[in-house]
């Protein structure tokens, strides 16, 4: 009986220990890993794209792995598959920041059932001396989406940025596959394979079915532009931008990030001179980085996904508006400024001109004109002062062309002081560009001439150094007298 009894504990013992066992070995196979591709975009003809790895089950210490993805080959010319340098950004147990980069091999297949296949190869970090040395360089993955960045890479020789590069992990059939181990995370830190790899091919979004309506010009300078719109359906709008011509179709590819920025500053389409100036959710934005004097051409897409990820672009009757910055300012004012003539009724102005292509001259009775000229917008002048001169800061645009002096400016109310401005301006017909500030000066006309002369002109009271002088005053509100020896006088004040 005492024997059969060791026996049953001797079983017991043994199914403990391979239960045990058997623990251990699912735990050592029950990680799980999710593979992402992110921040796909094109910089002229490079793809670029981030490999990025979270954890969904277990514990990921980061061994030996080749990552490996199908791509839009057609698309590319000659192309080659490198790794971005300083773009490794993992992190080991205790959260500090290392990186693998040393350990990465690139290259895209080229013969058998590898032909076409971006291959990224890990040599995980060997020769572990110490747990503290395991620790240190050990990339442990966690649960933190985004974080774990294998690195950015590159694939040069893209034909048409326009194309969607169509980037997806290749998991099973013949060649190489994608395969990842991970390490124990104690001595004596075996490599195991995970089996448990979810690949999160981009999948695009929902393409929008309604594109932004009332595009818009609605002002310009002589550098920047301010664009305003009415949301269609998509998640977001980019907006392209390209000098003298149409956009056309060089449009941005689904699934890839573009970023804004001011003209030529922003992603360019390829080569095409199309960039993208604005990317948001908002209804209006200044276009920065333009040219004076020059033609623009805008359109509109709107979009839905995440950035880099799976972006959806309607680009099917997408709306275009174009129109044209300003003239540069010129920065020399007039100068020398006089008034030549004047009568009752009229002022002569002289002056020398700036460096202006144009200048206008802004007339206002009693008081300096409160505002100059608009830039953009076009003044119709008329040199009679009660006559049909565009109203401006009070008075009225007198003269607007390419010399201006002199000019007389006629219509005025006698005896009365009129304040004369005088701005250079470059560009016509709503792309002007006034001088912030001008010439300026003021005069009066003279009084109304008196109708009725005086009369009636007699001495008296001669002495050898005086005379008396009478006369019957005519309408003017004052007289003068002249008076010259010996002969009548013979001139006119």
């Amino acid at each position: 009986m005492h024997g059969i009894m060791n026996f049953r504990k001797l079983l017991l013992a043994q199914f403990l220990l391979f239960a045990g066992l058997f623990s251990t070995f699912k735990s050592t196979n029950a990680q799980g890993i999710q593979l992402d591709i992110r921040n796909q975009h094109y910089v002229g003809s490079d793809f670029y794209f981030d490999v990025y790895m979270v954890r969904t089950s277990g514990q990921v210490h980061l061994g030996n792995a080749d990552f490996v993805m199908t791509y839009n080959h057609a698309n590319f010319s000659s192309p080659v598959l490198t790794m971005v340098t300083g773009t490794s950004n993992l992190k080991n147990s205790s959260g500090a920041t290392i990186s693998y980069e040393a350990n990465i091999a690139t290259t895209i297949g080229t013969s058998g059932s590898n032909t076409n296949k971006l291959i990224i190869n890990l040599a995980g970090p060997a020769g572990i001396s110490s747990q503290t040395n395991f620790d240190a360089i050990m990339a442990r993955i966690d649960s933190q989406t985004n974080t774990h960045r294998l690195g950015t890479f590159q694939i040069s020789g893209a034909t048409s940025p326009s194309i969607a590069t169509s980037i997806e992990w290749y998991m099973s059939g013949a060649g190489v596959k994608t395969k990842l181990y991970t390490h124990n995370s104690s001595s004596p830190w075996l490599s195991t394979r995970i089996n448990a790899v979810t690949a999160n091919n981009p999948s695009l979004g929902t393409e929008p079915t309604t594109q932004a309506t009332d595009f818009a010009i609605d002002a310009q300078t002589d550098t920047t532009m301010t664009l305003s719109w009415t949301r269609g359906s998509g998640d977001s709008i980019i907006i392209l931008a390209k000098l003298n011509s149409a956009v056309g179709t060089d449009f941005p590819a689904d699934g890839t990030r573009y970023t804004a920025g001011a003209f030529g500053v922003g992603d360019e389409i390829g080569n095409s001179g199309v960039y993208v100036v604005y990317k948001g959710v908002g209804t209006s934005a200044i276009i920065e980085g333009l040219s004076a004097n020059s033609d623009y051409h805008f359109t509109a897409i709107e979009y839905s996904g995440a950035e880099g990820y799976n972006e959806n672009y309607n680009t099917t009757s997408a709306p275009v508006v174009d129109g044209g910055t300003n003239a540069g300012e010129p920065d020399t004012l007039s100068s020398g400024f006089d008034i030549t003539a004047y009568t009752s009724t009229s002022l002569t102005v002289d002056f020398t001109n700036g460096n202006g292509a144009n200048r206008i001259i802004v007339v206002r009775e009693g008081s300096a004109p409160s505002s100059g000229p608009v830039d953009g917008t076009s003044y119709t002048a008329d040199a009679d002062f009660s006559g049909s001169g565009a109203a401006l800061g009070g008075g009225k645009v007198v003269y607007t062309g390419n010399d201006g002096s002199p000019t007389t400016i006629t219509g005025l109310t006698p005896g009365t002081e009129y304040y004369i401005e005088i701005y250079e301006y470059n560009g016509t017909g709503g792309t002007e560009n006034y001088t912030d500030t001008a010439l300026s000066g003021s005069r009066y006309t003279t009084a109304s001439e008196p109708t009725t002369a005086s009369s009636g002109g007699a001495t008296g009271g001669v002495t050898t150094t005086s005379m008396t002088f009478h006369w019957n005053k005519g309408d003017g509100a004052e007289q003068i007298v002249f008076v010259k020896a010996a002969s009548a006088v013979d001139a006119d004040p």
